[in-house]
């Protein structure tokens, strides 16, 4: 098993036809730089969280003219493999449900300028064998969830995602995402009755 860099890898992918001869398996062993923003709430004795992890890509100056040009398009969340999002406890995004899980992310630009964010059922995408670069071909899959777009300065020179508090309850926040000039928001909100009972296994006891 050799070390490749993940470009390698899906340049590699690329040029499989779609339709070719059996041929002998290859093994890439890929070394991916992730980063992980979360939220968490804790009483003690009961929590909830969601988190999401995913590739930062770079803002670069051509960026800003291809920005404008992703209208009607769905797009990658970040760089590489697929961004996930965990969330333990019933919450809203953007005012809209999100049920316990584990989910894939997208970016939706609509024709109009608005911007959402795409959860996307993650068992259905690794049984269809879809990885993060084929975005473009999961449209019509997933939820929509609103989110608010600002531009701003100083410019974000990583693609950034961040949990926010945003109001005297714990259970109030934002999600931010942040990529050069470009801010997309959307409240996440979490219901304190929902929160789950930390189950601990007993201590052992004696031995090792």
């Amino acid at each position: 098993m050799r070390p490749v860099h993940i470009e390698h890898f899906l340049l590699a992918l690329a040029w499989i036809p779609a339709l070719c001869p059996a041929q002998e398996v290859q093994a890439y062993a890929l070394a991916l730089d992730r980063k992980i923003a979360a939220y968490a709430l804790w009483d003690g004795s009961r929590t909830a969280s969601c988190s999401v992890e995913y590739g930062a890509p770079s803002w670069h100056a051509d960026h800003a003219a291809a920005i404008p040009k992703l209208r009607g398009r769905r797009v990658r969340f970040g760089k590489d493999t697929w961004a996930h999002l965990e969330v333990d406890t019933p919450i809203t995004l953007g005012g809209v449900a999100v049920a316990p899980g584990a989910y894939c992310l997208a970016l939706d630009c609509a024709e109009d300028g608005t911007w959402s964010l795409v959860l996307l059922n993650s068992a259905v995408l690794r049984r269809r064998g879809l990885p993060g670069f084929a975005t473009q071909r999961v449209l019509g899959l997933g939820t929509r969830y609103p989110m608010a777009h600002t531009e701003s300065a100083p410019l974000a020179h990583q693609f950034t995602v961040a949990f926010e508090g945003v109001g005297p309850s714990p259970a109030d926040a934002q999600l931010r995402i942040a990529f050069g000039p470009h801010v997309l928001t959307a409240a996440v909100r979490f219901d304190p009755r929902e929160m789950i009972a930390i189950d601990l296994p007993p201590q052992p006891t004696g031995g090792r």
